[in-house]
């Protein structure tokens, strides 16, 4: 669920009292340091995936409007020849 104008600012000030930034120390110990060098990785292959679908769903979508733009084009083309065949009177 989206925050409000007045929960984001709400927010925003509780953050600048805070300063959480000031407390944040990042990992200290071996295996904390080496369990966050993962999360890159696996941020990296979430994100890749994600995009790959995007993409994939984009594609089908577009493919599917050449499809029917194909099909009104020859329908035209159809609709056409009928107009130009009647307008000579075969």
């Amino acid at each position: 669920m989206a925050w409000t104008e007045e929960r984001r600012k709400q927010q925003a000030e509780i953050c600048r009292k805070n300063k959480p930034w000031l407390k944040s120390t990042g990992p200290k110990t071996l295996q904390g340091k080496a369990t966050v060098a993962l999360n890159a990785r696996k941020y990296k292959e979430w994100f890749h995936e994600e995009a790959i679908e995007r993409r994939r769903s984009l594609f089908e979508r577009q493919k599917e409007r050449l499809r029917l733009l194909h099909r009104e084009n020859f329908e035209l083309k159809l609709k056409l020849q009928k107009y130009e065949s009647d307008a000579l009177g075969d």
